[in-house]
């Protein structure tokens, strides 16, 4: 399932979020892939996707990592804490952030194309993407029909997102998916949240296993 949550936080911390990740002071950094911490031996395997669609381009981005594994990377951390728990308010029970980075695309000229289908994080567990737009912009996200690992060959389009100021989109991690290049704005912004969510039959799981 696919959520989308308008105005996920206040406004204020909206703006706040905005202003900082735009600000002159805040680090970005050259990344030369879209797949960055995929960890995928070259030539990647999603690079099949060229011969089955057009207008798959890897392009590359500025980002900025905020969180991995138990350990914070960047002062603005603190400031996410009412966005790490925006996905609470649609039932969902975090148990483990796996990672958050915030990612900044140039405009293109170039209308209709994708960055090359990935995921975020190939653990073996299941997990769930977040993507947080910080900015008003285009350039939607692709979510495919396919999971990591499937046959790739006749792949759909599930649904596209575009992009809102305010906006959090939540789905399956292991569905691959893409982000567009944006056109008319520049630039977009978005934070990428990967986290794992709490099994409410975890502890009887745990019980039966020592059992």
């Amino acid at each position: 399932m696919i959520q989308i949550i308008d105005n996920c936080i206040p406004i204020e911390q909206q703006n706040d979020l905005e202003n900082h990740l735009t600000s002159l002071n805040f680090p970005w950094f050259y990344c030369d892939s879209k797949q960055y911490g995929n960890e995928i031996p070259e030539p990647s395997p999603y690079e099949k996707a060229l011969e089955h669609f057009k207008g798959v381009v890897d392009t590359p981005q500025m980002i900025h990592l905020m969180y991995t594994e138990n350990c914070y990377y960047s002062d603005i951390f603190p400031k996410l804490a009412g966005l790490i728990s925006a996905p609470t308010k649609n039932g969902e029970s975090i148990e483990r952030i796996i990672r958050i980075k915030a990612n900044l695309t140039w405009p293109s000229n170039t209308r209709g194309t994708t960055s090359i289908p990935h995921i975020d994080y190939q653990g073996d567990e299941d997990f769930m993407t977040a993507i947080y737009y910080v900015n008003e912009s285009d350039g939607d996200t692709v979510i495919y029909d396919k999971r990591f690992g499937e046959d790739i060959s006749d792949m759909r389009v599930l649904q596209k997102i575009s992009p809102r100021k305010g906006r959090m989109v939540l789905f399956d991690g292991k569905l691959l998916h893409a982000g567009t290049n944006p056109t008319q704005y520049r630039p977009r912004i978005l934070i990428n949240y990967n986290f794992i969510q709490h099994q409410a039959n975890k502890v009887e799981i745990i019980k039966e296993e020592i059992k």
